[in-house]
């Protein structure tokens, strides 16, 4: 793990509750999505590198992404109707 990544662990978690669930730090959180939204750049993978669950940083990244720049998914023509020209 490099020194960026290792930092980045370390300033993950910003508490954790009585129930047991870690809080997270905004900025933090925001990095990992960064990361996550480059080219090639798998989420589980970015995930158990970081210590986080793979679905919670799925969410993340839907949440915290640009929404008319979507990761993955299909591709919607304007009317509609997937990848066929209309």
């Amino acid at each position: 793990m490099s020194g960026r990544a290792a930092e980045l662990v370390a300033d993950l978690v910003r508490t954790r509750g009585k129930d047991g669930r870690c809080r997270y730090h905004k900025a933090a959180k925001r990095e990992l999505v960064r990361r996550c939204l480059e080219p090639g750049v798998s989420i589980a993978a970015t995930a158990l590198a970081h210590g986080v669950n793979a679905n919670l940083l799925r969410k993340w990244v839907d949440a915290l992404s640009d929404p008319v720049r979507p990761r993955g998914g299909p591709i919607v023509s304007e009317c509609g109707h997937g990848a066929v020209a209309c």
